[in-house]
């Protein structure tokens, strides 16, 4: 069905079930505000016979008229227009637009987008006064909520910070020197010849370690590998040590991530800390060595201040 504003005369379509109802129907024009009412029962364009439905056929009258306007243009006494100015209905107008050419007005009852975007976000706004006065008024729930966050976000810092360490692992590496490297021959009764290496490692880095680790390893000629072992710096074993420990008990001592006197907790920044390392019965073909850094430990966030 099809509407027409009275105030602008502007056009709308609308759906047959919002007009063929026992009671009038308001509508709201979008051009001028105007604000008018549909009598009940179908639709009628302007023109239209109010009894038969049909289109309203020209009486003599009508005849009459029009031809005493065009004797009247033919004289020129009157203007094309004349006569028809502020009189124009429907039947006066261009033909009629197609229907995709209407507005369509809103059924009554029904929210445009923009009203229903601002109830969604009342009852946002409300639904969150009401946590917040839950969250104040109730400990428990406020505890929970609280303790909840705080684990999130301590969750959260360990991420960064593994991250961070991770990123960071290789430059430490690199800050780490070991230097006075050495090597001596002891005799063992239980387990026969020691072939040891001493050194130690210095911490060239800006913030604290702990527990270093080393690998030792013995080359033949060839420069192919005859022997691995490795040890955590701290771990020093005396003369009487190394000639009465079984080869599981010097093992058991170099392998101590702290230290046998703790000194392995903790290198600060420049500190040395020294190292060695035990070969039990090392082949005969060995005749090089060379040591190298395997792993080191950052102290936590804390200890780092």
């Amino acid at each position: 069905m099809i509407v027409q504003c009275p105030g602008c005369e502007r056009r709308y379509r609308v759906s047959d079930e919002v007009v063929n109802k026992k009671r009038p129907v308001r509508f709201r024009c979008t051009r001028c505000g105007h604000i008018f009412s549909s009598p009940p029962g179908p639709i009628r364009a302007v023109g239209e016979d109010p009894v038969t439905g049909q289109p309203r056929l020209p009486e003599e009258s009508d005849f009459r008229r029009i031809a005493e306007l065009l004797d009247d243009i033919k004289s020129g006494e009157a203007e094309p227009d004349d006569g028809l100015k502020g009189k124009r209905d429907v039947t006066d107008t261009a033909p009629m637009e197609e229907p995709d050419g209407y507005d369509t007005l809103p059924a009554p009852g029904q929210r445009s987008p923009l009203v229903s975007g601002w109830f969604i976000f009342l009852v946002i706004c409300l639904a969150g006064v009401v946590a917040t006065l839950v969250f104040w008024q109730s400990p428990p729930v406020r505890t929970s909520v609280t303790a909840g966050f705080a684990k999130v976000f301590s969750s959260l810092e360990e991420w960064i910070g593994s991250r961070d360490t991770t990123l960071s692992m290789d430059a430490v590496r690199q800050n780490i020197e070991l230097v006075d490297i050495q090597e001596s021959v002891h005799n063992n009764w239980i387990t026969g010849k020691i072939l040891l290496i001493e050194g130690i490692a210095v911490n060239r880095n800006d913030v604290p370690l702990s527990a270093i680790r080393v690998r030792g390893t013995l080359m033949a000629a060839d420069k192919r590998t005859v022997a691995e072992t490795e040890a955590y710096c701290g771990n020093l074993l005396s003369g009487g040590e190394l000639r009465n420990l079984t080869k599981k008990e010097i093992e058991r001592e170099l392998l101590m991530p702290s230290g046998r006197d703790q000194r392995g907790v903790t290198i600060p920044p420049g500190g040395p800390i020294p190292f060695m390392l035990a070969f039990i019965n090392p082949p005969e073909e060995a005749g090089h060595f060379a040591v190298e850094l395997v792993d080191i430990t950052l102290p936590r966030r804390e200890d780092r201040r």
